[in-house]
């Protein structure tokens, strides 16, 4: 099988980034954490929404922009985890405009709060002691036709060999996602797969 995926620039610049500070956030943080039991991850998910559209100006890193699906992507290097979520903006706040309420201002302030914070978005295990380093998050513009949210997150692992799997815990936050591709980047390893909206617990080795 060909991939599609090519590394995102932003992934692998997060990754050459030198660790001059060290968080005082552990993985028992709401940031990142271990959950007690696995789950077997899902299989592939085969369903696209019939109303997909292409952005314009968008490159091939950021891929199509697909109601119903999710891209995320991972990429582990050295003592380095990276992690990238692409989400059209319906999934997030449940629509794709400017908020027209009150409640749709708070709705879309507590997803900017949130993807900011990087709080609740990957689970690890434990032993693997990670800690949060660094986000980039710019909100998408309010008069984009179809807007997306885009986040990078740059953790530092103590016990990198401890990284055997990942829950995808932004999951439980988003809305109405039926597909989730993962991309995964390990050494000279390179993986895609098609996920259902809950795919519980995947291996990354």
């Amino acid at each position: 099988m060909t991939l599609r995926w090519c590394p995102p620039r932003l992934v692998l610049s997060l990754i050459a980034l030198s660790f001059t500070a060290v968080s005082s956030s552990l993985l028992s943080t709401p940031a990142i954490a271990q959950t007690s039991t696995a789950k077997p991850a899902a299989r592939a998910h085969d369903h696209d929404h019939e109303h997909d559209h292409a952005h314009e100006g968008d490159s091939l890193e950021q891929g199509k922009h697909v109601h119903g699906e999710v891209t995320i992507n991972v990429a582990l290097e050295g003592n380095s985890l990276a992690v990238e979520l692409n989400s059209p903006a319906l999934h997030v706040v449940g629509f794709e405009r400017a908020a027209r309420s009150p409640e749709e201002q708070r709705i879309v302030s507590e997803a900017n709060t949130w993807l900011k914070s990087g709080a609740g978005l990957i689970g690890v295990p434990t032993t693997a002691l990670c800690r949060l380093q660094s986000v980039t998050y710019t909100p998408p513009a309010s008069t984009a036709k179809h807007p997306d949210y885009r986040a990078s997150y740059l953790y530092r692992c103590d016990q990198p060999t401890a990284l055997a799997w990942v829950e995808l815990w932004a999951l439980r936050r988003l809305k109405g996602v039926e597909k989730v591709e993962f991309n995964l980047l390990n050494g000279s390893v390179q993986k895609q797969l098609d996920l259902g909206g809950n795919p519980g617990r995947i291996a990354l080795r």
